[in-house]
């Protein structure tokens, strides 16, 4: 049974994966690289893995699974793949795993024992327990592999071996054509090849391809990289499995080494958990700070280690890889649970655009483990953010003569001449006829006389920016809004703020605590 180590258990983890180096039988053990809530990703879906050199070797790396106690590492040999059946992830295993031989008489892929022992219990796993080298979830991420014949890209493999079909398997071996297609990374000849060769328990490998003329023997590969065959019963060869990978069950691509977006850089993935999902609750905004209320349910649930949020450009596809026009975040709550309400700052790109318009943003629950280890997350859910606020606050009753000190108690009258500027913007519009806005800048206190020629012409509109208390305010005021106290000659911030619609939603949350501090 394959044991997970949480992020939270990365110094132990790490302890117990440096002892098992000694026995391990891949060159490269689990190994944690994930401090508590630093996890990054490098992109959507497959993002920014890439595709080999042609013919070169040049491959990205993926770990998936693990096998005698260490992970896997597989090259990518197309991380789009559509000749498979489906729109999928070709993977080759970078090493040799085990020896075997291929079968007791058949040379039939179809019909061989190692077919049979890759789709079985001991290595893909029981259908309802994980005692092979893979998860519940990565098992469920392996597409059936459907190919009927080599297609146009594939190599020329050798003469003496013919194509072996593939039929539904989820596990399988190279066919001598795909080992020789220089799109995956194979010079396309049966002669030595470097890029060919590998390390683990064996130099020699098996391919599927059975030997074209009578006999009993298979498809191999040399230690040299030079193909050839072999009788299927006489030797057991290293067993290097190969598989495909659902693009729609890949959420995120994490790197974990090298560079993300070059040759040799290795990656983690993100799959799909069917047996979690995230529910949203009533999104919530007051300025950039959004607030998101979340249920995480299903059987997988208690896994679950944190929220993400993921806001894009454009609306997000699974299968796709996306590695630009977006941002991840990780959803901050108090103390994590299947159930809670987390909060994230909307990026400043955003503040200003319309969600499900402009941008979109997605929830999704997650369970990520340390290292090389395959992360889990529930299928990404959207929700919708509010547009910013104007801001409107609900005043009470407008304070009369005696119920509250005027600005001018406190603060020096202004000058005559205060308002001038104001005034005459005010009756140039007016001059103008019909609806007009008048932009005024650094007034923090108006006149009874420009409120009163607002209140007595109602098309007119005053827009209003000033500093107060070291934050800035934008305060739209239509003439048909103004409230006045002819007691009161000087109409101050603590006036203007519940009387008039506000604009700039960041500055609602220091308008209400003005107003909740005045009013205490």
């Amino acid at each position: 049974m394959r044991i997970r180590f949480k992020k939270g258990l990365a110094l132990i983890t790490g302890m117990i994966l440096t002892v098992s180096t000694v026995v391990g039988i891949l060159p490269q053990t689990v190994m944690p690289v994930n401090a508590a809530g630093d996890k990054t990703i490098t992109g959507l879906g497959t993002g920014a893995i890439t595709n080999p050199t042609s013919g070169a070797g040049g491959w990205s790396y993926v770990y998936y699974g693990a096998y005698g106690g260490n992970a896997v590492k597989y090259r990518v040999l197309d991380k789009a793949a559509t000749e498979f059946g489906g729109n999928t992830m070709l993977l080759d295993c970078d090493s040799t795993l085990l020896t075997r031989r291929f079968d007791d008489d058949s040379k039939v892929w179809a019909d061989s024992e190692i077919k049979s022992w890759l789709n079985g219990d001991v290595f893909l796993g029981d259908e309802d327990d994980p005692q092979g080298a893979f998860t519940l979830q990565e098992r469920a991420a392996i597409a059936s592999s459907t190919k009927a014949s080599a297609v146009t890209n594939d190599g020329n493999g050798w003469s003496s071996l013919d194509y072996a079909p593939l039929e539904g398997e989820k596990i399988f071996l190279l066919d001598a054509k795909e080992a020789t297609r220089p799109s995956y990374g194979y010079a396309n000849t049966d002669n030595s090849d470097s890029n060919r060769a590998k390390t683990g328990t064996a130099s020699w490998w098996w391919l599927r391809s059975p030997n074209h003329y009578t006999g009993d023997d298979a498809g191999l590969v040399l230690a040299g990289g030079v193909v050839s065959i072999d009788y299927v019963y006489r030797h057991d060869h290293g067993v290097s499995p190969a598989f495909n990978i659902n693009l729609s069950s890949v959420i995120f691509s994490s790197v974990i080494s090298g560079t993300a977006g070059s040759a040799g850089a290795e990656y983690k993935l993100t799959i799909k958990d069917d047996n979690m999902d995230i529910t949203p609750g009533t999104v919530t905004r007051s300025g950039t700070a959004i607030t998101v209320p979340y249920t995480i349910s299903g059987t997988n649930a208690g896994n679950s280690t944190q929220v993400s949020v993921v806001i894009t450009d454009r609306p997000w596809t699974l299968g796709t890889a996306v590695t630009s026009g977006y941002t991840y975040l990780k959803l901050t709550v108090g103390t994590f649970g299947t159930t809670g309400t987390g909060t994230f700052t909307l990026p400043a790109a955003y503040t200003d655009k319309t969600c499900g318009t402009d941008y979109y943003v997605y929830i999704v629950a997650e369970d990520v483990n340390v290292g090389n280890a395959t992360d889990y997350a529930s299928v990404p859910v959207s929700v919708t953010i509010p547009a910013a606020s104007t801001g409107t606050i609900t005043a009470p009753a407008f304070p009369g003569p005696g119920s509250a000190p005027s600005q001018a108690t406190s603060e020096p009258e202004p000058p005559v001449n205060y308002m001038q500027e104001v005034e005459d913007k005010i009756n140039t519009a007016i001059a103008l006829g019909g609806p007009q806005t008048v932009y005024i800048k650094g007034y923090d206190t108006l006149s009874y006389h420009v409120l009163e020629m607002l209140k007595n012409h109602p098309e007119i509109t005053l827009v209003s920016e000033f500093t107060y208390d070291g934050l800035d305010y934008r305060i739209t005021i239509p003439g048909s809004a103004v409230k006045l106290d002819p007691s009161i000659n000087w109409y101050g911030p603590k006036y203007l703020f519940p009387m008039f619609y506000m604009y700039g939603t960041d500055t609602l949350p220091a308008v209400q605590a003005y107003l909740d501090k005045y009013e205490s």
